[in-house]
């Protein structure tokens, strides 16, 4: 038997709506199905070991003088094209707690730019590059001279805590830090400074730096005008040996 026009109206004025909330529900489902997909992806990347890392250390204790700093924000801007698809850059402070807990600034790895034409957009590829790499190593890199000075200076310390992560850790391939420092240590083990207030009196001494065998250290030495009696050739040449000491091939810079 054929419906009327007007049952035919008010099946139609109840189905729609159930439909439609069966739409709006598969559609929410699919979206939080996706999101949560995205989530554990970020949460299984955090725990891949990658096969090439280079770590920014940049001491924070004392301000860096404008010459310093534009040097460091001309890397940072280079960076990009100096790090190869899939390789990984993160950014490190020294600051007054750096010894008990380091937090990367900035830890990002390289999706590259050129698209697969046959599987992947080219445009959305480039979108993806400047989003994920491009725009967080521009946005770590500003103000990165206005700090405030800190009583405290862990380098070795810092250090330590970096090449015991496990992103930068012995597995990695290829290893490489490059340090902006005065490389003025000065925490509860040790000093270069003779009357600091800082060392622990029950320190027995500076700790030795973990192996650190094969990374390619490049350190930028920040010359301080009112610490050139402490600054010496002899100062760097004992940071250069305690890094090779570890197994690192050191390279040091002196810079204003």
């Amino acid at each position: 038997m054929r419906l009327s026009g007007k049952k035919h109206s008010l099946m139609k004025d109840k189905v729609l709506p159930v439909l439609v909330i069966l739409l709006a529900l598969a559609t929410i489902g699919g979206a939080t199905a996706f999101f949560e997909s995205i989530k554990k992806n970020d949460a299984v990347a955090s725990l891949v070991v990658p096969t090439s890392h280079t770590v920014i250390l940049i001491d924070q204790t004392d301000t860096l003088s404008a010459r310093c700093v534009a040097r460091l924000e001309s890397m940072l801007k280079t960076l990009p094209e100096t790090i190869k698809p899939g390789e990984t850059v993160s950014v490190f402070a020294i600051h007054a707690n750096s010894d008990i807990a380091v937090t990367p600034l900035l830890s990002v790895r390289n999706p590259g730019r050129e698209a697969n034409e046959w599987i992947e957009n080219y445009r959305l590829k480039h979108e993806a590059f400047d989003k994920e790499f491009l725009e967080p190593i521009s946005e770590v890199s500003s103000g990165l001279g206005n700090r405030p000075t800190s009583s405290a200076s862990p380098i070795i310390e810092t250090v330590n805590r970096i090449a015991e992560w496990h992103k930068f850790c012995d597995k990695v391939g290829h290893r490489r830090m490059v340090v902006f420092s005065d490389m003025l240590q000065n925490s509860p083990n040790c000093s270069d400074y003779s009357t600091s207030k800082v060392v622990h009196p029950a320190s027995t001494g500076c700790p030795e730096l973990v192996p650190l065998t094969g990374v390619e250290v490049d350190i930028n030495y920040v010359m301080r005008r009112n610490k050139t009696g402490i600054q010496t050739a002899a100062h760097r040449e004992r940071w250069r040996n305690l890094f090779e000491k570890a197994g690192a091939e050191v390279h040091i810079t002196p810079t204003m």
